[in-house]
């Protein structure tokens, strides 16, 4: 049976399905697949990142429904049994040898010649290792994977000098003092990841100049240096959870002409302001250089560092927090906004905010100060695509929508109120009926003014509400 449904694979699935195995875990992230398939060129046809993984989520499903890959319960994720595994890491071996090794066999420093010269792919899924050769010599390789919890594993500096083929370099839990040397070697690597690894100087991976894919998520690192800014064919950079990240030298992200994804959640913080006439750190303002960026990512603190004329608007993709959120927002979407604003600040009202906030599905504000008395006044474009509102600790807040606004909430699905003092109303005058009519969830909390939720006109138009609970707010009589 899993011969047939292999075979009836076509080849651009198939190879998708060997990138699994590869992997060489039981759940595969879909995001590291994207970045390897990439690197490898297995989705060269498409012309973005981003339309290579809307085709990768197109075959995982694909092969969910051969049974070849289960289903994990996690949205996009999934996992591969043992059987596939063992499977398809046979058929690929007869054509493309490739190597995952387990914690009960050889070392890699005792595996024979011929299977390391004449293999393709390699990884090690954590075992247990503790020690690397001083050369692999691996002529074919193009995909090597390291996992490991042992920091003091030391890569020596001639490990990668024969991988001159190499495509895709994971490496997971090292630590680096320097970068090797043999890095130099890897002349069309695409994709490069250095996942919690302690590094303390990447100067040299502006050598690396075919670099598609470059990611330092969860890494040690505390200065991104000039020679970054080189990799001019860079399409996605990875600097998430870099909490050390102190320094972003002028000039490297505005270099990066081509990059069309950025990720920067809970990183860098250390922004110039535009008009800092001797910048000693990046500027925001680097970002419209990059005129194919279409995702981004990004959390700070310092709404001042925010550039009025920035670029959103070319945005397609975007998870942008302003201030101090003290939780993660449970609802995801493809454009969410989170504003912790303060007294005085006038985030909303600046250009570039107001050029997303009419396309935002998930929008969350805490500490409205300084607004008019209706929500609905914030965007000039109005919300026609907002699906979930939370607003919070925001006593300026008297209303969400009133009748003198051109604006609806038709498209939202939650609308979340906690600790609003003055809230009298959700809706205020005469509105449509139907200004709420794909509401499910309702939660207010602490709103102690309020009476009604909604008018008896607009009840009746509630259709999907599937949920609404009112906690501590004393004077509510009914919804």
């Amino acid at each position: 049976m899993l011969q047939l449904s292999y075979d009836d694979l076509d080849e651009e699935v198939k190879l998708t399905l060997r990138l699994c195995v590869v992997y060489g875990v039981s759940e595969p992230s879909l995001e590291n697949l994207v970045r390897y398939g990439v690197g490898l060129g297995l989705y060269a046809e498409y012309s973005s990142i981003e339309e290579a993984r809307n085709r990768l989520s197109s075959i995982i499903r694909t092969l969910q429904a051969s049974s070849l890959l289960l289903e994990n319960g996690d949205g996009d994720g999934f996992k591969i049994h043992d059987l596939v595994r063992e499977f398809v890491a046979s058929v690929a071996s007869k054509e493309q040898p490739i190597l995952v090794l387990k914690d009960k066999e050889k070392f890699v420093t005792e595996l024979s010649e011929d299977k390391l010269k004449n293999c393709r792919a390699i990884c090690f899924p954590y075992i247990d290792m503790m020690e690397l050769p001083e050369d692999l010599d691996c002529p074919e390789l193009q995909m090597f994977l390291l996992f490991t919890n042992n920091e003091s594993l030391n890569v020596p500096d001639s490990l990668f000098k024969s991988m001159r083929k190499l495509r895709v370099l994971s490496l997971t839990g090292i630590h680096l003092a320097r970068s090797p040397s043999s890095f130099q070697s890897l002349v069309i690597l695409h994709t490069l990841c250095l996942h919690r690894c302690t590094l303390d100087d990447v100067a040299i991976l502006g050598k690396l100049k075919e670099l598609r894919i470059l990611s330092f998520m969860s890494s040690e690192i505390r200065r991104l240096p000039k020679e970054i800014g080189q990799l001019v064919e860079l399409r996605l950079l990875e600097l998430s959870y870099c909490i050390f990240l102190e320094i972003i030298e002028p000039g490297v992200l505005g270099s990066l002409i081509k990059l069309e994804e950025l990720y920067m959640e809970y990183s860098f913080q250390q922004w110039n302001a535009v008009e800092q006439t001797a910048p000693t750190n990046a500027c925001l303002i680097e970002l419209n250089r990059m005129e194919k960026l279409r995702i981004l990512r990004m959390r700070f603190n310092d709404p001042n560092v925010l550039p009025e004329d920035l670029n959103l608007e070319k945005l397609t993709k975007y998870e942008i927090q302003i201030g101090h959120w003290p939780w993660l927002p449970k609802y995801k979407g493809s454009r969410t906004l989170v504003l912790t604003l303060h007294k005085n600040s006038d985030v909303l009202r600046k250009g570039c905010i107001q050029s997303i906030l009419g396309k935002t599905d998930n929008l969350f504000l805490q500490w409205l100060n300084e607004i008019e008395q209706s929500i609905c006044v914030l965007s000039r474009n109005g919300f026609p695509k907002l699906k979930h509102l939370q607003v919070e600790d925001s006593p300026s807040a008297h209303y969400i929508l009133q009748s003198t606004s051109h604006t609806n909430f038709n498209t939202l699905e939650s609308l979340i109120l906690k600790n609003l003092i003055n809230l009298e109303k959700i809706c205020y005058g005469h509105i449509s009926s139907k200004s709420f009519s794909a509401l499910k969830v309702v939660r207010v909390v602490g709103c102690h003014k309020m009476e009604v939720l909604f008018p008896l006109s607009v009840v009746r138009e509630l259709p999907q509400l599937e949920e609404v609970e009112v906690v501590h707010c004393r004077t509510v009589q009914g919804i």
